[in-house]
């Protein structure tokens, strides 16, 4: 994704240059086979050993930086991209690129749902992620489950929702660019004054 690399090469002094272009993936992966890209950023652990095993097997590609709040089992030799932070809010900007790695594919309900359905609804997510049958379709399919909790979701929203505005802000002019912040910002502006 174009904003992981904004990140790095804004917050930490990284020069990547991005090659844009390719429509997804798989288009990717081939330009990365055929040489015309030498890395990729924002690209799953869990997908990169369903998709491309071979390659890991192999030592065809190289993880060089975990965007995460823990260091995956695998790559224990990997550093994790919170270790260049410098500034409380070079923390603060990781905290939300790195909250949606800890919540990755949330399921949620309506307001107001009683605590006690809450807790029920919970109890059962987690005892599926326990199921044999569950664990056996997703070995299956090479997918990697790693359950969070409901609370721990909550706490990092909650968290995350107290984040300083300039810090909000100052993200999203480095994830976009500034020229794309400011435009998005006078798009947003505009359609407001009609």
């Amino acid at each position: 994704a174009v904003y992981h690399a904004n990140v790095l090469n804004t917050l930490f002094g990284a020069h990547l240059k991005q090659i844009t272009g390719y429509r997804g993936g798989n288009e990717v992966l081939l330009a990365l086979e055929r040489g015309e890209v030498q890395g990729r950023c924002n690209w799953s652990w869990s997908s990169i050993v369903s998709t491309r095993p071979d390659w890991v097997k192999n030592k065809k590609i190289h993880v060089i930086l975990q965007f995460a709040e823990e260091k995956h089992p695998d790559l224990p030799n990997v550093p994790l991209v919170g270790q260049l932070a410098k500034t409380e809010g070079d923390r603060q900007m990781l905290d939300l690129i790195l909250s949606s790695q800890v919540m990755a594919r949330p399921f949620a309900a309506p307001p107001k749902v009683p605590a006690a359905r809450v807790k029920a609804l919970r109890e059962a997510f987690l005892a599926m992620l326990k199921d044999p049958a569950f664990m056996a379709a997703a070995k299956l399919q090479s997918l990697e489950i790693e359950a969070v909790s409901g609370e721990r979701i909550q706490k990092v929203i909650e968290r995350i929702s107290q984040t300083p505005k300039p810090v909000v802000r100052a993200l999203r002019d480095v994830a976009m660019g500034k020229e794309a912040s400011a435009a998005w910002d006078k798009k947003k502006k505009s359609k407001n004054n009609k």
